[in-house]
């Protein structure tokens, strides 16, 4: 069970109900900021969470009937009875455990997103009260009068009042997606919820690029691209074995029935050319590059690792924020001088 999220003096809370978000705002204004920030996070929970829709089921549907119908019988043929099954049993646990570990994750990634981004927006994450105009207490923080809720003033990055309404979960460009490299959701360092860039900075706007430079984008993508690349190579490497010792099964298609030997033929062509694919995808993909890695890359470049854009100097704590998104990153400081971030 994930742990609840705590405000910034270790109180433990439930961040307030996405629907209930624009109900307790004071001015017209207000209720539009929080309708706005309401929406987005709606969609980052859609992206993060995805819930089975009739549109989902009727696109899995026939991938699902191929599996069984075409790939499963081919591969029980490949291998025999019964090391086949053991290699499809096995497999299918590896799937799952695979999608089981990376939905948890993906959920406490959002469990603890939400209240940091609705903070980060000028909002208490408890109640949804306007943290406008509030005066800081001597220890930095400001508390909610609605429901007690304190929260460091230095967290307002997005502030609703200001009119800078930067997108929290606007879709990634489309060349990213058809390369299977999306830039995910991700916590920035005060932990609001934050896409980021992918490392060959195909989801930075173009004139964001052509501001940075040729000789800065290239510097900054052979940094970025430089990490986990023997992690990748190796696992581009399998796939692409694996593809051509499937196609090299068309030599013991001669004794098998004619009515049989279409179906066999795509079982082994279709899953031979997505392996294929897998291989050249896990090359150019960004398995092994953590996230620590992005940030303290683009950090050392002087820009967001969400959106590229310019980061202001370094505060007190050693915080960046990003002049376009509002985005944090933290500064690298000596290990005797780092203090730890807002909880």
């Amino acid at each position: 069970m994930a742990r609840p999220p705590l405000d910034d003096r270790g109180v433990p809370y439930e961040p307030v109900a996405l629907a209930e978000l624009a109900l307790r705002a004071d001015s017209q204004a207000d209720r539009d900021s929080a309708r706005r920030l309401q929406g987005q996070l709606k969609r980052a929970r859609h992206e993060i969470t995805p819930r089975w829709t009739s549109r989902r089921i009727l696109a899995t549907m026939p991938i699902a009937a191929f599996i069984a119908l075409v790939c499963i019988p081919t591969f029980l043929w490949l291998f025999g009875g019964s090391r086949g099954s053991v290699l499809l049993a096995v497999s299918a646990l590896a799937v799952l455990a695979h999608k089981w570990f990376e939905r948890r994750l993906k959920v406490e990634r959002l469990h603890h997103g939400v209240g940091a981004t609705i903070v980060a927006h000028g909002f208490c994450a408890r109640c949804a009260y306007s943290l406008k105009g509030l005066e800081a207490m001597p220890d930095g923080t400001i508390v909610c009068p609605e429901c007690g809720a304190a929260w460091i003033a230095a967290r307002i990055t997005r502030p609703h009042w200001t009119g800078m309404h930067p997108p929290l979960a606007e879709a990634p460009p489309h060349l990213p997606r058809l390369l299977f490299i999306p830039p995910p959701l991700v916590n920035d360092a005060r932990g609001v919820l934050v896409r980021r860039m992918d490392s060959w900075l195909l989801s930075v706007r173009p004139d964001r690029r052509q501001a940075m430079g040729r000789e800065r984008v290239q510097r900054l993508r052979r940094a970025l691209r430089k990490r986990g690349r023997w992690l990748r190579w190796p696992l581009a490497a399998f796939p692409a074995v694996t593809s051509i010792w499937l196609l090299a099964q068309f030599t013991h298609l001669d004794g098998v029935d004619e009515q049989w030997r279409v179906l066999i033929a795509a079982g082994i062509v279709i899953p031979a050319l997505l392996l294929a694919c897998s291989s050249l995808v896990a090359l150019l993909g960004e398995f092994g590059i953590p996230l620590s890695h992005f940030a303290r890359t683009a950090e050392a470049e002087g820009v967001c690792a969400a959106c590229a854009g310019e980061l202001a100097p370094a505060d007190a704590a050693g915080y960046r924020v990003c002049i376009t998104c509002g985005a944090t990153w933290r500064a690298p400081t000596e290990p005797e001088q780092r203090t730890h971030p807002p909880a």
